[in-house]
C-alpha cells in the first residue's frame, strides 16, 4: 500500500545514503556486491520479518535457483528455499506477527486458509522476487548511466526528470520473462499449441514495441507515458512489489547522482550478463574521481 511503501521508502533512502557514503571516497566500487544486493534485499528482509544474518545464505541460494548451471542444481536450490520458507510458515502459524509471511499464512481464500501446496509456491515466488529482481534491475540502471554520460548529466542538471527516467529505464531494461502452460489445444498465427505444453512469453518485447513507443531502443527521459508497458506484468499477475520496486529504484537515482554525479565502468572491465527467467549483471566495477564526489 502507499502508506506502507512510504515508510519503507524512508528506510530505503537511509540505507542508500549509508551505503554510498561508505565507499564514495574510495573512487571505486563493485556495484552489485556493494550496493545492488544490499539495498532492496535488506528492505525485503524487514518486510518478511527474516533475520538479517540469513541474507548471505538466502542471496546465494536464490542466485543458484535462478541461474545455476544445470536444471538439477537450480531445482536443488529452489528446494532449499522452499524448505526455508515453509519453516518460516510454521513459525508464523505458531506465532504470527505483522510481517508479510504472517499476512499470507493468515490469509483466507473463499473463507478457507491457503493449502500447503499453493502456499509453498507463493512463498518461493515471494523469496525469489524479493531477493533477486530489484537487485538485478539496479545493475542495468547503473551500467546504462555509467556508459551514457549525456543521460547522467541530464538527470544531475534536471532532477525533476528522475521519476520519468525511472519509468523509461524500466521500459527499456525489463529483466523478467514468464512461462505459461497451454490449457487447451489451439492455433495462433499458424502455430499449433497443445494442452500441457509450455510457452515462454518474452514480456520485455512489450516495452520495445514500435507500435507503442517511437524509436523504442532509444532511452528518452522526456518520453511521454514510458510506463505503459508490461515490465511489472498486468491484471491479476501484476507484481505485488511494483510500488516498492519503483520507490527503491527512484531513490537510488536520487541519492547516487547527488553524491557521485560522474562515474564510469572500470577501463578494461567487461560486464557479464546472466539470464534465465531473470536477467542480471553478475559483477559491475565502477570508478570515479574521488575529488568529484559530494
Amino acid at each position: 500500500s502507499p502508506k506502507a511503501v512510504g515508510k519503507l521508502g524512508e528506510r530505503a533512502r537511509e540505507l542508500s545514503i549509508e551505503l554510498i557514503e561508505g565507499f564514495k571516497r574510495d573512487g571505486h566500487c563493485e556495484f552489485i556486491g556493494q550496493f545492488a544486493q544490499h539495498l532492496p534485499i535488506a528492505i525485503f528482509m524487514e518486510i518478511v520479518g527474516l533475520p538479517a544474518e540469513d541474507r548471505p545464505y538466502l542471496t546465494e541460494v536464490a542466485e543458484t535457483a535462478m541461474r545455476g548451471e544445470t536444471e538439477e542444481i537450480r531445482n536443488e536450490a529452489a528446494g532449499k528455499l522452499m524448505m526455508y520458507g515453509m519453516a518460516k510458515v510454521a513459525e508464523r502459524r505458531a506465532n504470527p506477527g505483522n510481517d508479510l509471511i504472517s499476512t499470507i499464512v493468515k490469509a483466507e481464500v473463499e473463507g478457507k486458509p491457503i493449502d500447503d501446496f499453493p502456499l509453498t509456491g507463493m512463498i518461493l515466488l515471494l523469496l525469489l522476487g524479493g531477493l533477486d529482481t530489484v537487485a538485478s534491475t539496479l545493475g542495468f540502471y547503473a551500467q546504462f548511466l555509467a556508459t551514457h554520460p549525456e543521460h547522467r548529466r541530464q538527470l544531475v542538471e534536471n532532477p525533476e526528470l528522475i521519476a520519468n527516467a525511472n519509468e523509461e529505464l524500466l521500459r527499456r531494461f525489463p529483466i523478467a520473462i514468464l512461462a505459461r502452460e497451454v490449457k487447451a489445444d489451439f492455433t495462433l498465427d499458424g502455430i499449433t499449441m497443445k494442452a500441457g505444453e509450455m510457452v515462454l512469453a518474452p514480456t520485455p518485447m512489450d516495452g520495445l514495441d514500435e507500435h507503442k513507443f517511437a524509436d523504442p531502443l532509444t532511452v528518452d527521459f522526456n518520453r511521454e507515458k514510458p510506463g505503459a508497458n508490461s515490465t511489472f506484468g498486468g491484471g491479476v499477475h501484476r507484481c505485488v512489489g511494483s510500488m516498492l520496486a519503483r520507490t527503491e529504484l527512484r531513490i537510488f537515482l536520487e541519492e547516487w547522482l547527488k553524491r557521485i554525479p560522474d562515474f564510469a565502468v572500470k577501463p578494461g572491465f567487461e560486464p557479464k550478463v546472466s539470464a534465465r527467467s531473470v536477467a542480471t549483471i553478475t559483477r559491475l566495477e565502477l570508478v570515479w574521481d574521488p575529488a568529484s564526489v559530494k
